[in-house]
């Protein structure tokens, strides 16, 4: 009830007047910013955090110390 009130914005739940404010949320609404900031850097970095490009990397820069079942 209180982050339907009619002098606050929606999800606002307490304001003071020095600026701070407390917001309630949904889980569903908190998963599809989190989604949402996702497919922004995947976009914006061009960067698939596939398990084949962890594998390369870690042969790459630590292929000296890693087990031989990971560099084969």
């Amino acid at each position: 009830m209180d982050a339907t009130a009619p002098n606050r914005p929606p999800g606002c739940i307490a304001e003071w007047e020095n600026g701070v404010r407390i917001w309630a949320r949904t889980w569903c609404e908190i998963i599809e910013d989190c989604e949402d900031r996702l497919h922004f850097y995947r976009d914006r970095l061009n960067h698939d955090p596939a398990t084949e490009d962890a594998v390369e990397y870690l042969r790459r820069v630590h292929g000296s110390v890693l087990p031989e079942a990971v560099t084969v």
